[in-house]
């Protein structure tokens, strides 16, 4: 089994579970998203499963980091965050394994800047990796979805307002297993919190257009 990407075309215009003191999340409860896939094989990969810097509700990535802070792989990933423009990062990519050996392959795409899992011989278990440049928001997963029989993968996220001045940057590994042959669209999709309408609604999605990306997509083959 082989495995290719491609990036999605981005409009360079741009998951909450409980708050921490100081946070204000808004309240997402109807919130509206584009990233829905019906079939009926659709699962959800628990928030639990997901290794994420400063995301509620997933496993801190910094579990599965080395002890020695010399050694750490998180640390130079978030600096790439921080000095990168949205233009100058990939629109989320595919990394094999899970956990640790997931944490290992971003920081060889993101930081030594080697290509993102170009072929493989055999089926492997992998993981979605989404990304969220530094911003005055913090950006919060809030479900993930997979449908083989329609070859998706929708993530929704949500902005949450920092009380303070300091800026954040984001990024989760999410396990999404060994998948069938097939072409597959990752979309990242908003979830815009009922209160916001017209033009609210719109300045709130296109804040998220400088931070998130639109998606991208893959492919498995033999």
């Amino acid at each position: 089994m082989g495995l290719s990407w491609c990036y999605s075309t981005l409009a360079i215009a741009l998951l909450p579970i409980a708050a921490s003191a100081g946070e204000r999340i808004a309240d997402t409860s109807t919130a509206t998203s584009e990233c829905s896939p019906a079939a009926d094989d659709t699962r959800e990969i628990p928030l639990k499963r997901v290794w994420a810097l400063d995301m509620p509700g997933t496993q801190s990535v910094r579990r599965i980091d080395w002890v020695r802070p010399q050694d750490s792989m998180v640390d130079p990933i978030r600096a790439k965050l921080r000095k990168s423009k949205l233009s100058q990062l990939p629109p989320g990519f595919v990394v094999r394994g899970t956990g640790r050996e997931a944490l290992k392959n971003v920081y060889r795409v993101l930081v030594r800047g080697e290509d993102p899992l170009a072929s493989h011989s055999d089926a492997n278990e992998l993981s979605i990796v989404f990304l969220a440049r530094l911003s005055s928001r913090y950006v919060h997963l809030k479900e993930v979805k997979v449908s083989t029989s329609d070859h998706k993968v929708c993530l929704t996220y949500t902005l949450v307002t920092h009380e303070t001045q300091e800026l954040t940057e984001h990024f989760a590994i999410i396990p999404v297993g060994v998948l069938p042959e097939g072409r597959y669209e990752v979309s990242f999709s908003l979830a815009t919190p009922k209160e916001l309408s017209g033009i609210e609604a719109k300045k709130y999605r296109e804040y998220a257009s400088r931070v998130v990306p639109k998606g991208f997509s893959f492919a498995i083959a033999d």
